[in-house]
């Protein structure tokens, strides 16, 4: 009978365990799909995805990652077990960022890393038509899971 209700334990903790982490078990570019088609009015734009390789238009190379996120992002993205980031192709500030990271703590240091980037598109676009849009701009976390947006929604 012990072994029964141990039994019955096991599988209702597997069972949990498998529905807290359904957001978990999508890759980073799924969950930008599923975003993305359910943001409205997103301009064209371009795909970067973690594990592309130079040369392929995915590539999200170290100079962009600088220029994006300061000096130090490429550092902060080993902390990353998996990005996918969408950026508007025509001139508008348009983006999704979803990060999968290692843990939770490496999750806060990457929500930070997007607090900065989201502050210097405000202050940078701050007398510009697209100030608003800037304004927008919202991070979440979710276990080890961050997502920022800039898209008016």
């Amino acid at each position: 009978m012990k072994r029964f209700i141990l039994f019955i334990i096991a599988v209702l903790f597997l069972a949990v365990s498998l529905v807290s982490c359904k957001g978990e078990s999508r890759s980073a570019e799924e969950l930008l799909s599923s975003l993305m088609a359910d943001t409205q009015g997103l301009p064209a734009g371009e795909i970067y995805i973690k594990g592309a390789v130079e040369g392929d238009s995915a590539y999200f190379s170290q100079s962009l990652c600088e220029s994006m996120y300061g000096a130090r992002a490429a550092e902060l993205l080993t902390l990353t077990e998996d990005f996918a980031i969408y950026m508007s192709s025509v001139a508008a500030p348009y983006e999704i960022a979803v990060f999968k990271c290692y843990s939770s703590t490496d999750a806060e240091k990457l929500a930070a890393l997007c607090a900065k980037r989201a502050e210097a598109l405000r202050v940078l676009l701050s007398k510009t038509e697209w100030r608003e849009l800037c304004d927008s701009a919202k991070i979440k976390v979710d276990g080890r899971i961050v997502v920022m947006t800039v898209t008016g929604n």
